[in-house]
């Protein structure tokens, strides 16, 4: 039986640490936060898509994802 596939919206912030960091950059400057399309099969989740600049915006292009639905 195959694993149901399944995709979600998610915010990744930007964050800075000893020995890696994440920072978001936008035309015209850095952002704190972008969007990311995270598909989920069974018990492995992947990055398919990011760069967004909000949900809506995420959505537009992945209408099928789902937001604010599920988690915390």
């Amino acid at each position: 039986m195959a694993n149901r596939r399944e995709y979600y919206v998610v915010r990744i912030g930007s964050w800075k640490g000893d020995d890696t960091g994440r920072e978001q950059y936008s035309a015209p400057q850095p952002v704190d936060e972008i969007y990311a399309i995270i598909s989920v099969a069974g018990d492995r989740a992947v990055i398919v898509d990011d760069g967004y600049r909000s949900p809506t915006e995420a959505r537009k292009a992945w209408p099928e994802a789902l937001y604010g639905a599920a988690g915390p």
